[in-house]
């Protein structure tokens, strides 16, 4: 059988900005904005992308995450936190050998998504 979506969803694509990028020295400030709202469990970013670094310097993703319910105001969070997340590095081989591959990069990062969810909340005042 094939992986199927449990959720309805959409999908947004977004093109690479590469003079943004070179202008912040290809580190994570310029590259895409992605916000994250731990406190809308209704909604999951996933940015997939052969660009994206552990090294916040020399990575395509500018990972912010709202700092309350409702909140306007958004901090700068390392790669790291939202890695298998929200982000995840395309292994090219192996997106081009298993045409399941970014199913399961998808599956994986909702099952880490919900743990991430947790913890955010727990962590909340």
């Amino acid at each position: 059988g094939g992986w199927r979506l449990l959720q309805p969803c959409s999908l947004q694509l977004s093109r690479s900005l590469c003079s943004r990028c070179a202008r912040n020295q290809f580190s994570s400030l310029g590259g895409k904005p992605l916000w994250i709202d731990p406190h809308d469990w209704s909604v999951q970013h996933i940015c997939i992308d052969d660009n994206i670094r552990l090294d916040d310097s020399d990575t395509i993703v500018h990972p912010q995450v709202f700092s309350g319910q409702g909140s306007s105001c958004a901090r700068t969070v390392p790669t790291a936190e939202l890695y298998d997340v929200c982000l995840v590095q395309t292994d090219l081989l192996e997106a081009i050998a298993d045409p399941s591959y970014f199913c399961r990069c998808v599956k994986r990062c909702e099952e880490n998504y919900e743990r991430y969810l947790a913890t955010c909340a727990e962590s909340s005042p």
